[in-house]
């Protein structure tokens, strides 16, 4: 469930378990229901796999984000 925010498929994520960040990565696939998609909105829930991972355990937080460059 996005709790708050959009994810995006290009967004790098990371994994809190507790206070420690566990993993860092990037987004691998995205899906709603069967299908896949490019972003998922607050209020909604998703499927999402990441990049080198899939040890998730019950409340694991994923927090998504992107960088941008300035000029």
């Amino acid at each position: 469930m996005v709790k708050d925010g959009k994810i995006l498929r290009s967004s790098k994520v990371r994994i809190r378990r507790g206070k420690e960040i566990i993993h860092e990565g990037g987004v691998a696939s995205m899906r709603r229901f069967k299908d896949n998609v490019n972003d998922i909105a607050t209020g909604y829930e998703g499927g999402i796999s990441m990049n080198d991972f899939n040890n998730y355990e019950v409340g694991d937080i994923l927090e998504f984000y992107h960088q941008e460059k300035s000029s």
